[in-house]
């Protein structure tokens, strides 16, 4: 894992947009600068971005998921698309800082209620080794202030809601509000291809749905249970959602569509 996400520029979701869609028309990259009117290094920070945010499916090439999103969401502007990229970006790995910032500790202060600053999410992200190779030449500290932003600003993921402060210094943790489709797509997309239920007091996957979600597994499985109800997924017993099994009329594309009616 890597620091470097963007290159020390912030995420913007309707530039992010606008540059797939040139790309997807066939732009070269040495064209997309004078083209879309963006500066070479804004180019290189967003298909930096766009590639973490899983919508390049190699250097100069929109994934099937990018192509689907621009589709419903041609600007990336909708809160299902900001909610969809978040989710993405949120389990990614090679997002090392976001991914640690959300997967750890901001999923424990959100089941413990706790509010926060920026040195205590610095100090506990350094002391959890994120960024080892790079804290001694100041990309640490970059990065680290680059995900905060990255959740709070109206052009990234700060319509959701997930993180507010006060007064710039304390901050609170509130769980995306997620549909029932959203849910279920979350599912599938964690889902073995080969596997045609599961017994999720053993899908191992669901427990990292509810970090990135920030959501104790018990609220993560009500919503469950929602979606099961509306036809999303198969399920035995719904008391204890036993064997949820796969619904043959969905997978993940028309589940991805199903969110935007």
């Amino acid at each position: 894992m890597t620091l470097g996400v963007g290159m020390n520029l912030d995420l913007d979701l309707a530039r992010t947009a606008t540059l797939l869609k040139a790309v997807d028309h066939g732009t070269k990259s040495a064209d997309l600068s004078a083209q879309l009117g963006f500066h070479k290094s804004m180019v290189a920070s967003i298909k930096s971005w766009a590639s973490h945010l899983g919508l390049f499916a190699g250097v100069n090439s929109v994934s099937c998921f990018g192509r689907q999103l621009l589709k419903l969401d041609p600007t990336f502007e909708n809160p299902i698309s900001r909610l969809l990229l978040y989710y993405q970006l949120g389990r990614n790995p090679k997002a090392e800082a976001f991914y640690y910032i959300v997967n750890n500790f901001l999923y424990d202060a959100a089941v413990s209620n706790r509010q926060f600053d920026g040195d205590e999410l610095h100090e506990a992200a350094a002391q959890a080794g994120v960024g080892a190779n790079s804290q001694a030449n100041k990309q640490f500290d970059r990065e680290m202030a680059l995900m905060r932003r990255t959740l709070s600003r109206p052009q990234a993921f700060g319509p959701l809601g997930v993180l507010s402060s006060q007064g710039n210094s304390c901050f609170t943790v509130h769980p995306p509000i997620l549909s029932p489709a959203f849910v279920a797509y979350a599912v599938y997309t964690e889902w073995k291809e080969d596997t045609a239920y599961t017994n999720f007091d053993e899908f191992e996957q669901l427990g990292r749905l509810a970090r990135v979600c920030l959501l104790t597994r018990p609220a993560l499985v009500n919503t469950l249970k929602v979606a099961a109800r509306l036809g999303y997924l198969g399920v035995q017993e719904e008391a204890r959602l036993n064997r949820v099994s796969r619904v043959p009329q969905w997978d993940v594309m028309k589940l991805l569509e199903a969110m935007y009616v």
